[in-house]
C-alpha cells in the first residue's frame, strides 16, 4: 500500500485528481490500496463533490485533545 501524506496540500485541481485516481487504479491491480492521510477540509469537501471521497482509503493521523 501506498500512503499520501497530505497535510501540507492545500486543494486538489483536476491534474492531482486524475494521478490519484490512476494511481488508486494501478494499485488494485496489484491488490493493494492508496491511503490519503491527514487531508484537510477543503481536499475534503472536492473530493465529495467530485465523488471520489469513498473511491480511496482515508486516515487521520492528529492526535485528538481529551
Amino acid at each position: 500500500d501506498i500512503v499520501i501524506d497530505m497535510k501540507s496540500v492545500p486543494l486538489l485541481d483536476s491534474c492531482a485528481l486524475e494521478l490519484l485516481v490512476d494511481m488508486q487504479n494501478q494499485l488494485k491491480k496489484k491488490g493493494r490500496d492508496l491511503i490519503i492521510s491527514d487531508m484537510n477540509d477543503v481536499c475534503t469537501d472536492i473530493l465529495v463533490c467530485v465523488k471520489l471521497f469513498n473511491e480511496f482509503k482515508i486516515i487521520t493521523t492528529k492526535k485528538l485533545r481529551p
